[in-house]
């Protein structure tokens, strides 16, 4: 018998941790069962100050179990943050974690999980993909410190579409945004994998569909619902194949401006679509495909346009000599993956990023030594 071996698929393999996921109009009412399941009596509800209502909601199902609620949550998730929220934690001798909203809020609950273990129950009411990974930051002194630990993954996921109704077209695009970088940069990671690309195609299919008819009619259910999915598939692609050198510009990015960390992700991510399509033939297949396009970064470059983000930097108040100060302290930062004969090439993607021009449409073969 001869055993025939492929060439073409090297090996690889993934972690797949445990995840409850309920998804639908109207889940946020099953709260209660889900922390059945965890064996958990005592909730610190975590939320935005704009949150508060369904937080409220919350507390209706849960009643007695909400031992406290917080709204100090803010972006970027400050130090102090962390810290209050830990002593509100043993302070009301609870034993898990709501986190009601966004990447701040589900990531102060990762903060928190981080140094006390506690479980943390994720309701996403934006697209962040934050929920499905394992990878937590925390800010001090204007810079951002981020880490890798399995016990901040979320242990339950309540997707309900009808509470990302109230969130601002502005939010809507730029977190979507948020959750195609996670997938577009996961298809040119180390661990990069068959796997982690499915689920990184498939969001990113779902999203460019729906983020138009999410900004153009927030009360779209079918776009709502469409645009939570395919943000969760972006974070389970994240998730599996790890932070991609996309991600290593955006954050250096975002703390040397200070500005917002989704509009940076989305300045950037036609840039990088382009500098991953170049590098990584496997990545520019997947994405030529899921964006049905010959030219994928064109297509997310149109996309910032029909969603009425700023495609530079300098659309956001950043001045030229601010970028470029910020542009040799990141020179100096970066992981070895940016390696010194890219140099050149980056420099002419972040002056992009900064300007808000199209990236190249044509992708030379890169010659390897």
């Amino acid at each position: 018998m001869t055993v025939h071996h492929s060439v073409s698929l090297p090996p690889f393999g993934y972690a797949h941790p445990h995840r409850i996921v309920r998804f639908g109009c109207g889940v946020l009412s099953e709260i209660g069962d889900i922390l059945d399941q965890l064996d958990r009596s005592r909730a610190l509800v975590l939320c935005t100050p704009s949150g508060r209502q369904p937080a409220e909601q919350i507390r209706e199902v849960l009643r007695s179990r909400v031992v406290a609620m917080s709204d100090d949550v803010r972006a970027r998730v400050p130090i102090d943050a962390v810290d209050t929220a830990c002593r509100t934690a043993e302070s009301a001798d609870a034993d898990v974690l709501v986190a009601l909203g966004g990447g701040s809020a589900i990531g102060l609950a990762k903060g928190v999980a981080a140094r006390t273990a506690l479980p943390v129950v994720a309701v996403p009411t934006t697209y962040s993909g934050s929920e499905m990974t394992s990878i937590y930051g925390v800010s001090e002194g204007g810079r951002k410190q981020g880490g890798f630990n399995p016990v901040v993954a979320p242990r339950a996921i309540l997707y309900d579409p009808e509470l990302t109704y109230a969130l601002p077209a502005a939010l809507t695009a730029s977190t979507g945004m948020n959750a195609l970088a996670q997938a577009i940069g996961s298809l040119s990671t180390r661990d990069s994998s068959p796997v982690s690309a499915l689920f990184a195609a498939e969001g990113i299919r779902r999203l460019i569909a729906a983020l138009p008819r999410c900004v153009n009619d927030s009360q779209d259910t079918d776009a709502r619902t469409e645009a939570l999915l395919g943000s969760h598939f972006c974070g389970w692609a994240l998730s599996l194949a790890g932070l991609s050198a996309h991600h290593d510009l955006a954050h250096a990015l975002g703390d040397l401006t200070q500005l917002p960390h989704a509009s940076v992700h989305a300045a950037l991510l036609p840039q990088t679509t382009y500098w991953a399509s170049r590098r990584h033939p496997g990545a520019g297949a997947t994405l030529r495909t899921a964006l049905a396009t010959d030219d994928p970064a064109g297509r997310v470059y149109d996309l910032l346009g029909e969603l009425g983000i700023p495609p530079g930097l300098s659309q956001l108040d950043l001045t030229w000599d601010a970028f470029a100060a910020a542009r040799e302290t990141l020179y100096r930062e970066l992981p070895e993956r940016w390696r010194d004969e890219d140099r050149a090439e980056l420099g002419d993607l972040l002056v992009r990023t900064h300007r808000g021009t199209r990236p190249p449409t044509t992708a030379p073969e890169r010659n390897e030594e």
